[in-house]
């Protein structure tokens, strides 16, 4: 994976009220805000990132937690039935964006049950 990289040096600016919910090995989220994102990369654990093309008022994403990569190209444990390692919780989800004066900001999500569900 090409996007793979390490945690930008960013302060997170707050949290929205956009809920991650885990479905086993994927993570589904709804944008429940006023504010459309566009080109964006998630992070989980601010280890594991995953871009998205954009994230719109009212959109649900479901996303494989197997594409969300670190710096060193390794995946996210995402668990299942086949899994042969514990899956990893998530304790944290951000998005990294562009903020109102093109500078990039981190912004945090509310997380849903964190562990394997």
């Amino acid at each position: 994976m090409d996007y793979a990289r390490s945690f930008p040096p960013l302060a997170q600016q707050g949290n929205v009220n956009v809920q991650v919910v885990r479905k086993v090995t994927k993570i589904e989220l709804t944008n429940t805000t006023a504010r459309d994102f566009g080109p964006s990369t998630l992070w989980i654990n601010s280890r594991f990132a995953r871009p998205v093309e954009s994230f719109k008022v009212g959109e649900t994403l479901t996303l494989d937690l197997r594409e969300f990569r670190d710096e060193h190209h390794d995946a996210f444990r995402a668990g299942g039935f086949f899994a042969a390692e514990p899956p990893d919780k998530i304790a944290l989800v951000q998005i990294e964006t562009q903020g109102a004066e093109g500078k990039p900001e981190l912004i945090g999500f509310v997380v849903v049950g964190g562990g394997e569900e």
